[in-house]
């Protein structure tokens, strides 16, 4: 059997554009951590961290314990691997985590099906599985809200994942995150807008950055403004960018900025 271990994201999930660069960071962490217990293969897809041994003799306990408290990672498993065809997941899973079922009363097949070219669904291939556990353990009776363990069957792209209950992991950012999520460009900011009975709405700083330019319509409605990315174009101006080139490259516009009938400055009018 082929073990892995799998780190989940949580909140790293959820950023924008600059996600890779997170996930990037948490992968130079995990080949740091392992390093001293072997050789390890460590990369990302589907929002799952794969840490997966290249040697024969390394001590998966250890490896274990080493990523378990990596900040950055919401969930971790150890996991077998094994191909994606119903009667192999029946055998690994037994294998695998026979022996975990052994000594308790009750437990529960979860089962996820990212890969939707596997012929079963995922209710179907957690029913089956199910009756196939409770034929070799028949001492055991289903309990779907409160099992004392759950047997975990995950079929991603490169193959069907079999673990037990996901260990909580430290959650959070990868540690020097901050660096890329603000110290690269991008600012610590509030979105701030007003509006009065004399003048309508203003907006001056949204999330996109400093707003320069307002579109309005022909009613005077606002459909779209200008900004400017006032922190990638400091950084830009700090490496030697010209700052007529820092801003032009750095401002950018959204909604229907360009179909308006008239622009304002929020500041002045």
């Amino acid at each position: 059997m082929r073990e892995v271990i799998m780190g989940y994201q949580g909140e790293m999930s959820l950023k924008g554009l600059n996600r890779n660069q997170f996930e990037s960071t948490m992968m130079k962490i995990l080949r740091y951590r392992l390093k001293t217990v072997g050789k390890f293969r460590v990369y990302c897809t589907q929002s799952t961290f794969y840490m997966e041994p290249e040697e024969d003799d390394i001590d998966m306990d250890l490896a274990f314990e080493r990523v378990s408290k990596v900040f950055g990672l919401a969930a971790l498993s150890r996991a077998v691997v094994c191909e994606k065809d119903f009667d192999t997941i029946c055998q690994t899973a037994e294998d695998y985590l026979g022996d975990s079922l052994h000594g308790i009363k009750t437990f529960k097949v979860e089962a996820r099906r990212s890969d939707k070219t596997f012929p079963m669904t995922s209710p179907e291939l957690m029913r089956e599985l199910g009756a196939y556990l409770l034929g070799r353990h028949n001492y055991l009776r289903v309990d779907v809200k409160n099992p004392q363990f759950k047997v975990i069957v995950e079929i991603r792209d490169y193959g069907a994942y079999i673990h037990g209950p996901k260990i909580p992991g430290e959650g959070g950012l990868p540690v020097g995150a901050s660096l890329d999520d603000l110290g690269k460009g991008l600012r610590s900011q509030v979105g701030t807008m007003f509006s009065t009975k004399a003048k309508g709405v203003r907006y001056m700083e949204m999330a996109e950055g400093y707003i320069t330019r307002m579109a309005l319509d022909d009613d005077d409605q606002v459909i779209g403004y200008e900004f400017v990315k006032l922190g990638k174009m400091l950084e830009d101006i700090r490496h030697g960018v010209p700052a007529d080139e820092a801003l032009k490259n750095n401002t950018g516009s959204y909604g229907r900025f360009n179909e308006a009938k008239k622009y304002i400055d929020p500041r002045e009018e």
